[in-house]
């Protein structure tokens, strides 16, 4: 009989009963994804997620499973299959070392003399370089080297290279921050001791060869039918502009160290850091985020696409924007201080506003395309994290559109504070919001680790969003009164634990993942663990619930004491009759042969059984995919068994606001009546 295969079917079911298709899904850009089994997604997510025709990869792996039913030889691992982890885990270590700790420092310093320049230029530059390349920039090189080959279902190009730019990168931010940072003779002396200068120069080299490496890999890894999809612009583009920024940073570190006295240093700094950091916040970081929220968002999480078209025409608005107002900005500042230069002003402001003003239309207008204010059609828990990014990023573009009018009305001058906090409110709000929401996501999958059966992250959503509130506020007041800074080195702290929070459970994901080899048994007795019972028939947990077992709703306790306790000694112990509630357990888990058919074999009774109870704790997916009859009692409620299908029933009646009992009601029903047919069949 020939094997068929549906959209709704779980990868790691089908490669536990057809290994031999391995070699379909590693082509599509499964390879290296989610350990023996893959990761826990339905065929129709992956052929969605992973650009392929739905019903040409079913066709594939039908056509596979035909086969031998042995397992594909496995292939040697590379680095290729798990490029992402060393960037990720550096990523990570940049941050806790040098983004938290010393970041922290510096807003402790900053509150303690009621000063945004206690620090030092030279030490907030320091720290600066290190979240951009050291934090942004491994997360950035991480998942294109990962991700980017397989959307496009070809191999990473020169892998080795892809290495090379690791240890460049790595060893290019510990070097030009340990320089700066440490180099530093004092806060209004502009020269680095030697050997922190020596350092720095090397780390920025060493920083601009390996964003030239990314650059070349991924042009020549992406280009492989001679052409860039519009995502892939965004990609190529923020490419190129992390290596403007970085030899634009190499060019500010020279002739800040070079300065002649504080003052040169000041002017030197305010004429071009203003153009670096809109290189680095809008083109560098920004644009590879806008090109894997076209490719992620829509695929992954049901957003609404907005269309390859809308992103081809902004893709020039937003990188022209970029240009103009990287230019036109120190041209600005060189007129002010020219008194004779009134139209050269005039023009070179004009020219910067209206640069930024395509920055941020651009920007809005695709943040909008995706309308992340609808109802979720997918319940992740990267959603929330999602959605706070877009909120963030709106936040900080409209603090650069009224900046004018706050320096203007509201300050009379530069306000330092409202421009910091409109920095972190992108830096952190969307950049780091949309790293963490990307993550939790794919790093689950790519180590075969479901996400809905990890936690919800609530933790670090709520101390980050505090943190990023605590600090923008608190900027911005310490234009009004110096003393307000005080205590705002606390958000630091609060972004802190957040971020901690955020990279141990990615580590343990990594490292440490759920492998707990479940209790399966053939037959129910006395002597039988409560886990296996559970774990070989989920329908069960309603029996074991209507006598009175709610301890078994706990997870913590699943996987614990049930795996402990036989049936005899629960029973004991909450005053049952054992032999009754066994009758009842194999009832429900179809191992009762009390046929009212008189005909048919042994093969054929538990057909004529009493069908399963349907347990809520099982996925959406899982009870789709066991009983069919229930997909169009799903798709009535409006129950998504694709996308959202990892979802356990409970939640999803619950984020759908469907009453539990209803849809239990509803699904044993449906499951009722089809096994009513099969036992009819069988008595025939």
């Amino acid at each position: 009989m020939a094997t068929t295969f549906t959209p709704q079917q779980q990868l790691p079911d089908i490669l536990k009963s057809h290994p031999q298709v391995r070699v379909v899904l590693d082509r599509y850009g499964l390879k290296g994804c989610g350990g023996k089994h893959g990761p826990a997604e339905s065929v129709e997510f992956f052929a969605r997620s992973h650009g392929v025709e739905q019903g040409r990869l079913l066709a594939e792996l039908e056509e596979a499973a035909r086969g031998p039913a042995t397992a594909a030889a496995p292939a040697r691992a590379t680095f290729a299959d798990a490029a992402y982890r060393p960037f990720f885990i550096a990523g990570m270590a940049v941050f806790v070392l040098i983004g938290v700790v010393t970041g922290t420092t510096m807003l402790a310093w900053m509150s303690g003399e009621q000063s945004f320049f206690a620090p030092g230029i030279h030490r907030m530059n320091a720290h600066a370089n290190a979240m951009v390349y050291g934090f942004a920039g491994m997360f950035i090189m991480g998942f294109g080297y990962q991700a980017l080959p397989r959307f496009r279902h070809t191999q990473l190009w020169r892998p080795g290279l892809a290495l090379t730019s690791f240890v460049l990168l790595l060893a290019g931010v510990v070097l030009r921050f340990s320089g700066e940072f440490f180099g530093q003779q004092g806060i209004y002396q502009p020269a680095l001791v030697p050997a922190g200068f020596a350092a720095g120069i090397a780390g920025n080299v060493l920083e601009l060869g390996a964003f030239s490496l990314f650059a070349l890999i991924m042009w020549k890894t992406l280009r492989v039918d001679g052409r860039l999809r519009v995502y892939e612009r965004y990609v190529i583009a923020s490419a190129a502009w992390f290596i403007v920024s970085v030899a634009f940073c190499l060019v500010l570190f020279i002739l800040t160290h070079c300065a002649s006295d504080f003052g040169v240093l000041v002017a030197t700094v305010a004429m071009l850091q203003e153009s670096l950091r809109t290189v680095q916040m809008f083109g560098a970081i920004g644009l590879v985020v806008l090109g894997v929220m076209l490719r992620f968002l829509p695929t992954v999480f049901a957003f609404r696409d907005p269309g390859e078209k809308l992103y081809a025409r902004m893709f020039w608005v937003i990188n022209g924007g970029i240009l103009l107002a990287a230019l036109a900005f120190p041209f600005s500042m060189a007129a002010k201080r020219d008194v004779s230069a009134g139209d050269m002003l005039t023009i070179s402001r004009s020219a910067y506003a209206l640069g930024m003003l395509l920055v941020v239309g651009g920007y809005l207008t695709l943040v909008a395309s995706f309308a992340p204010w609808r109802k979720a059609r997918v319940q992740d828990r990267s959603v929330k994290f999602i959605r706070a990014a877009h909120a963030w990023l709106v936040i900080s573009l409209l603090m650069i559109v009224f900046e004018p009018i706050y320096i203007g009305a509201v300050q009379g001058t530069f306000g330092h504070g409202y421009h910091a906090g409109m920095r972190h409110a992108y830096t952190i709000g969307f950049m780091t919001m949309m790293v963490v929401a990307v993550s939790i996501k794919v790093v689950p999958n790519l180590n075969g680790v479901n996400p809905a059966r990890l936690g919800r992250l609530w933790p670090v959503f709520a101390l980050l969003n505090l943190s990023l509130v605590w600090r923008v506020v608190g900027e911005i007041a310490g234009d009004f009164d110096p003393a307000l800074l005080a205590g705002i080195h606390w958000s630091g702290v609060a972004a802190g634990v957040a971020l901690l929070l955020w990279a141990t459970h990615l580590l343990r994901v990594m490292f440490l993942p759920p492998s707990e080899a479940p209790q399966r048994v053939d037959d129910i007795t006395p002597q039988t663990r409560v886990a296996a019972v559970l774990e070989t028939w989920p329908q069960t947990m309603q029996v074991f619930l209507r006598h009175g077992f709610t301890l078994l709703l706990n997870p913590v306790a699943r996987r614990t004491i049930a795996r402990s306790v036989s049936l005899a000694h629960a029973c004991t112990m909450n005053d049952k009759d054992v032999d009754a509630f066994v009758a009842e357990l194999r009832a429900a888990a179809g191992l009762g042969h009390d046929c009212s058919c008189s005909a048919g074999t042994a093969a054929d009774k538990p057909a004529c059984s009493d069908p399963p109870v349907i347990d809520a704790d099982t996925s959406v997916a899982e009870t789709a995919r066991e009983h069919p009859a229930t997909v169009a009692v799903f798709t009535r409620l409006g129950l998504d068994t694709c996308c959202g299908g990892a979802e356990s029933i409970r939640n999803a009646a619950e984020h759908n606001g469907k009453p539990l009992e209803d849809v239990l009601h509803q699904l044993e029903h449906a499951i009722r009546e089809e096994h009513h047919d099969k036992a009819g069949a069988t008595c025939a």
